[in-house]
């Protein structure tokens, strides 16, 4: 609705929203053809890594055209959610051709790097 409002009063020349603060890419798919009827860019924005991203490279892939981009910061962390897979060519990220989102996370990575609460349970 936010968006909508925005682009109705014509405040904005072009809109970032969300895939993973906005409700998903259900919501996200809304904003589209509300952009594209005011002849408003879109481009996603993305902080996170992980499912937040994939979706968003998803959804902008399918529903744009080939030099369409996601704002995204890159980190570059000490291991990789999903390998090198997600590390950037040239400014560009391949979009995942997998199920799904198109990338399952290493579960060696996931493994390597989970905290445990040890701490008893405070009564």
């Amino acid at each position: 609705m936010d968006f909508e409002r925005l682009l109705q009063i014509e405040a904005v020349d072009f809109v970032q929203p969300s895939v993973a603060k906005m409700g998903g890419i259900t919501e996200l798919l809304k904003i589209f053809p509300i952009a594209a009827v005011r002849n408003v860019a879109l481009m996603p924005h993305c902080f996170y890594e992980g499912l937040g991203l994939l979706a968003a490279i998803h959804v902008i892939a399918a529903l744009s055209s080939a030099d369409a981009m996601v704002e995204w910061r890159y980190f570059d962390l000490e291991a990789q959610l999903y390998g090198g897979l997600m590390s950037p060519e040239n400014g560009q990220i391949k979009v995942p051709q997998g199920p799904g989102l198109g990338f399952d996370p290493d579960p060696n990575i996931i493994r390597d790097y989970l905290r445990v609460d040890t701490a008893p349970n405070a009564t």
